[in-house]
């Protein structure tokens, strides 16, 4: 279909950017994220949001792709097989993967169960 070719195109875009400033030495963070004022901030959900965030760039570009696609896109896992090319079976053991390192990178007990909880998602 259209939508998950330019998915596709998308992911392999941002993969090449992050190729190229690890190759340079560089590694994008939150530099780009706004600091805005939000309701949310008193809960510490904004503080957990940009933890995060800094776990999700400690991933492995692949496994960061799937837990991207699947929680952040909801793409179910045939979906997000589509777009990497990788069995759903693949997408699933990824996913597994993923949110344990997640899980071990997040600190404290707010850790969400997924990291669709602490974006708003529905997931």
């Amino acid at each position: 279909s259209p939508e998950a070719y330019v998915r596709k195109v998308l992911v392999n875009l941002a993969n090449d950017r992050w190729r190229r400033l690890s190759r340079r030495g560089e590694r994008p963070g939150l530099s780009g994220v706004p600091e805005t004022a939000d309701p949310r901030d008193r809960f510490g959900q904004v503080d957990l949001r940009a933890e995060l965030i800094e776990a999700l760039l400690g991933l492995p570009m692949g496994m960061r792709s799937v837990v991207v696609l699947y929680y952040l896109h909801d793409l179910d896992a045939r979906q997000v097989a589509d777009v990497l090319d990788i069995s759903p079976s693949a997408v699933r053991s990824q996913l597994a993967r993923g949110l344990a390192k997640l899980r071990d990178s997040v600190s404290g007990a707010q850790a969400p169960h997924t990291p669709s909880a602490a974006f708003g998602g529905t997931k």
